[in-house]
């Protein structure tokens, strides 16, 4: 009986015979949309779920009908962008399917990739599984909607882009410096406050228990009573540095309590667009942390072979 015993903790080293090759070669051509089934049919028979009928937002359920998602993408590398002098090099080149694949280990030396799992809607599914096809091999990865909550829910609070924390220490540098200015000092407070107000006016769904920790911890109101007290009798160098000093290390700490593991997982967003505010995230896998998600993350389930596919696919009547 064909099982999970099929993947691997360790990479296959493994000779394709000629019809394993071409299954593998196809697998790379089709569009998007089809290669999107064989990786459901792929985790459908490797687990032995069900496909499910009629439109739902998720692609497969077990015996105790449990929603899963199933989201795979193809390592290859990027094609040389088109401009007036080579378009019609590269139209004629694409005359006959042309192979980009990567294999795990060329990604190292000399080609990179981002393979980019989209639409991650964790409010409609409970268990999801993603990962790469290879050139010589498929990575496959697996976890809760649970799971991916929870990294989402990190990001509010300490993405490079979107959260305070880069706020947070910024404002840090400037309480340490002791400069008496009470504009820079204002605006760089209203800065954090801003990022602040960004997530509990979000509608993103993702934001949900940011906005608990927000309501119920003792984040929001030292900011609020520092704006004030300076608002009110300007800035005093002494008192209100350490005051600062203190509300900022507060944050990053209750960041390193809160997100220890979460807010490790890197290239993830729980915005799809800018922009859009629905609970649609993304992340990338690329070269330079899939090494991180196959020994780090605790996601990784095993490799599969190209030869087990074969098998998996093989027709059941």
């Amino acid at each position: 009986m064909l099982s999970n015993k099929m993947l691997s903790n360790k990479m296959h080293d493994l000779e394709l015979a000629e019809e394993e090759e071409k299954l593998r070669d196809g697998v790379f051509n089709l569009n998007t949309r089809r290669f999107g089934k064989v990786a459901e049919y792929m985790i459908a028979n490797l687990f032995h779920y069900s496909l499910v009928t009629g439109k739902t937002n998720y692609d497969l359920t077990n015996s105790d009908e449990a929603r899963i998602e199933v989201k795979f993408s193809r390592a290859e590398y990027t094609e040389e962008e088109m401009s007036p002098t080579n378009c019609r090099d590269i139209c004629m080149d694409n005359a006959n399917p042309m192979s980009r694949r990567i294999s795990f280990s060329d990604h190292v030396q000399m080609n990179p990739f981002d393979c980019n799992i989209q639409q991650i809607k964790a409010y409609e599914f409970d268990q999801i599984y993603y990962g790469i096809f290879f050139e010589n091999q498929i990575a496959v990865f697996s976890m809760s909607s649970q799971d991916m909550k929870n990294i989402m829910t990190a990001q509010f609070f300490i993405s490079d882009k979107k959260s305070p924390k880069p706020k947070v220490e910024k404002t840090m540098v400037i309480a340490s410096s002791n400069t008496k200015s009470t504009k820079i000092v204002s605006d760089s407070i209203s800065s954090v406050q801003k990022k602040f107000n960004d997530i509990l006016k979000t509608d993103n769904k993702y934001a949900d228990k940011a906005k608990e920790y927000l309501h119920s911890g003792d984040l929001i109101k030292p900011w609020h009573d520092i704006a004030i007290e300076i608002k009110n009798n300007g800035w005093l160098p002494s008192k209100q540095s350490d005051q600062l000093r203190t509300i900022c290390t507060a944050y990053l700490d209750f960041c390193k309590r809160e997100f220890s593991k979460t807010g490790r997982f890197p290239n993830v967003s729980p915005f799809q667009h800018r922009g859009n505010s629905k609970a649609e995230g993304q992340m990338h896998l690329n070269s330079d942390n899939i090494q991180w998600h196959i020994d780090e993350s605790g996601f990784f389930l095993g490799w599969l072979s190209y030869k087990d596919l074969f098998n998996l696919l093989e027709p059941k009547f």
